[in-house]
């Protein structure tokens, strides 16, 4: 009998293959991922972002801070701009020096490790016959639930102490029980035991290994025995950019397509964001002359970001494009429309990402290690209060996540109120319904809807019928077609300041113009590219 040593008795037991990752300071303990990355190897082609008539906005900032989109407390411009400048200049001794600090780079390999969990988490779900949106408003609304209560987090998209007593998980096992009662006498039970199991797969076996690969990778220094190659395509009329990362020791490297036009995007947000540091002399993107370790960083920060949100998402966006509506956004004319109505400036947006967002400065779920390199000024949830302005706030269709946007309106507003400053915040959520045959799910959402429609704020509620409107596909850097249908009634809420609703504003013109910026494009893109040559 082969004698099997004490290392290789470690590596054997360790739960998932994924956790030793070859290339790591335990090289000699390490196994491949190779099954891993198989897995997430189908990736779909990728879209073009909507087409405007004016050019990407850019970030400008000066001490009279240009270009944000709404006026924000004076804390929060300093904080970006010393964010900024601390960055660089550590980043800058990393490039002349190898001088690392850690943290400074996201880890790619931790990354992995977190998208693989939530995609096994997801499948234990959807095999109940249940559908991502289920899902996906389970992982929102348990974060949500877990930043108001003040907990500091064990995972930046998993809840740590999530469990089926939660706010979040009830509404789960109703949604559940819900689709299993045709077929299960007893599907309330059955539907709380796959809660149950749910919330012990994600605190016992999820964060424990996402954290045991953190710890393997905690030494590491980010783009040593690591590479990044970008190779452009072209299809039909599309533009391509496949990402590869590999290390020394992997077989095959991990790939992400995305399309061009939106890797371009983020090109140029990043770099006007780390160019607001005057002092710095490190050059970014696509200027010439950049060094490999400027580009590289950046191209590992998109790879990490594009994950990021494709576990927010299930985790499954990246292999069959299954999830991502929650990330969905309007059509650029509609910021256009708010802009010329309410600010005559760029529309704040609180519910962004660096990949869907159009207005220069924007709220996004990981402002704090990742999206801030691309313009997020913070987590709408996390302490932003509005000074005046006009904000768009197109939330994640999950009803705590709605209900807490709510309360931090009604909060912002309030403060204007007290501060006498116009404040504008133009809502965009489905339609209550009040038909006996409604989905739990937007039941759910019954108490914010009527809070806003009802409230004191409340100055204009426009009501845009299923199928006349639409909006751009959550995964819009992936998908061959960028526009798709409202399936249901969309209402814009126009909730305001005293001093806001006094100030003039042609009601019937403004709906009039909303209702054209909104107007379905599926249909003219799907006739578009039918006329594409096979």
């Amino acid at each position: 009998m082969v004698k099997t040593s004490k290392k290789r008795k470690r590596a054997e037991t360790t739960t998932s293959e994924l956790f030793l990752v070859s290339g790591t300071n335990h090289a000699s303990e390490a196994t491949s991922i190779d099954d891993c990355l198989q897995e997430l190897e189908a990736f779909a082609s990728a879209s073009r972002p909507e087409k405007t008539s004016k050019p990407f906005p850019g970030i400008e900032f000066s001490n009279s801070v240009q270009g944000v989109a709404v006026q924000v407390p004076q804390a929060y411009r300093n904080e970006m701009q010393k964010r900024v400048k601390e960055w660089n200049s550590s980043f800058g001794l990393f490039v002349k020096k190898g001088d690392y600090t850690p943290g400074l780079l996201p880890s790619f390999e931790v990354e992995i490790a977190r998208h693989f969990q939530i995609k096994e988490l997801s499948k234990f779900v959807l095999q109940t016959g249940a559908k991502m949106p289920s899902f996906e408003r389970w992982l929102l609304d348990s974060k949500i639930e877990e930043m108001l209560s003040r907990v500091t987090p064990a995972d930046p998209v998993l809840t740590g102490n999530v469990s089926e007593e939660h706010p979040a998980s009830k509404r789960l096992v109703k949604e559940l029980a819900e689709h299993l009662k045709e077929k299960d006498d007893d599907a309330e039970n059955s539907a709380l035991n796959i809660v149950k199991e749910l919330c012990r797969r994600t605190q016992r076996t999820a964060i424990p290994e996402i954290q045991s690969q953190a710890r393997r990778c905690a030494h590491q220094t980010p783009l040593k025995n690591e590479k990044i190659t970008v190779e452009f395509d072209r299809k039909d009329d599309r533009s391509y950019v496949l990402l590869q990362f590999s290390r020394k020791k992997w077989k095959k490297p991990f790939l992400i397509r995305l399309n061009k036009s939106h890797y371009e995007k983020l090109e140029d947000r990043f770099s006007r964001v780390h160019t607001l540091d005057a002092s710095s002399k490190l050059e970014w993107t696509r200027s010439s002359g950049v060094d490999r370790k400027e580009k590289q960083a950046f191209q590992l920060i998109v790879m990490t970001m594009v994950l990021r949100y494709s576990s927010l998402s299930g985790g499954q966006l990246l292999d069959d494009l299954r999830g991502g509506g929650m990330q969905g956004a309007v059509h650029s004319e509609v910021f256009e429309v708010l802009g010329d109505f309410f600010s005559g400036s760029p529309v704040h947006e609180c519910f962004a990402s660096p990949l869907n967002a159009y207005s220069p400065c924007f709220n996004s779920a990981f402002s704090e290690d990742l999206d801030w390199h691309f313009g997020s000024v913070r987590n709408f949830f996390a302490d932003f209060v509005p000074v005046e302005g006009c904000l768009e706030a197109n939330p994640p269709f999950s009803p705590g996540l709605m209900d807490a946007m709510v309360d931090c309106i009604e909060h912002s507003i309030h403060g204007a109120d007290r501060h006498r400053k116009c404040l504008t915040y133009v809502v965009i959520v489905p339609t209550f319904d009040t038909s006996a045959s409604l989905p739990q799910a937007k039941k759910f959402a019954k108490a914010s809807f009527i809070r806003m429609v009802r409230g004191e704020w409340c100055r204009l509620h426009i009501i845009l019928s299923a199928r006349s409107h639409g909006y751009i596909e959550g995964a819009q850097h992936l998908r061959p077609t960028q526009f798709k249908d409202s399936t249901y009634d969309t209402s814009v809420i126009v909730l305001q300041s005293k001093l806001a609703r006094k100030q003039d504003l042609d009601e019937e013109r403004f709906e009039k113009a909303l209702r054209v910026a909104f107007a379905s494009r599926h249909k003219e893109e799907i006739a578009r590219r039918s006329q594409l040559p096979s």
